[in-house]
């Protein structure tokens, strides 16, 4: 049996700023990098056989500050890495949530057209999700990986777990950031274990 750790990056300075970023990068705020610590220290006692990590410098700081399984093999997937967002990245929510492209991406997915705003195609990008998820679970027969990578990639993961269709990509989950998710994987298939938590974020918890 197969558990992967989940987590997503700290929170950013464009997080902060309600600010797309996509394949773009900002350095994780001060409460980003405490949160990342506290998740850390919550994990302190998980063996992990294997660490996969997105390239983006926001996953990896959050990897870093963590400080977790310093013995662990490291591995920097580009596939973990979170959807292009094109001529959007950079742009606070504000100045494109009226664009019907944009309502269209969040309300009906399987109806997206990135062509407009030169973005990643929600097909290409759950399929190369669903395609990284399945690589890390033939590499790793039993025990516990930590996946550190994005919201918008949880949630294809997510999408891959329940077998849902691209018009329900977005779920109601609320992925913060260094949120924790729990998937088991077994010969019975997926199960879900713990979606979204941040408990470790509660001063004292840990």
């Amino acid at each position: 049996m197969l558990q992967l750790y989940i987590v997503r990056h700290g929170q950013t300075e464009w997080n902060k700023e309600g600010r797309l970023q996509g394949r773009q990068n900002s350095q994780l705020t001060s409460e980003g990098v405490l949160n990342a610590e506290k998740l850390g220290n919550r994990l302190r006692t998980i063996k992990f056989e294997s660490v996969y990590v997105s390239p983006s410098g926001r996953a990896v700081q959050t990897l870093e500050a963590m400080n977790v399984s310093l013995d662990t093999p490291v591995h920097i997937l580009d596939d973990l890495n979170e959807i292009s967002f094109g001529d959007w990245e950079g742009k606070a929510e504000h100045e494109i949530e009226r664009m019907d492209v944009f309502e269209t991406f969040w309300s009906n997915p399987s109806q997206y057209d990135p062509q407009s705003n030169q973005g990643e195609e929600l097909i290409a990008f759950t399929s190369r999700i669903s395609k990284v998820i399945h690589q890390i679970i033939q590499s790793n027969e039993h025990g516990n990986v930590l996946i550190v990578t994005h919201g918008m990639v949880i949630q294809a993961i997510l999408r891959e777990v329940r077998q849902v269709n691209l018009s329900e990509l977005w779920f109601d989950d609320e992925i913060e950031g260094t949120s924790l998710s729990i998937i088991e994987f077994s010969t019975q298939g997926f199960k879900e274990m713990l979606i979204g938590d941040t408990s470790h974020q509660l001063s004292g918890t840990y």
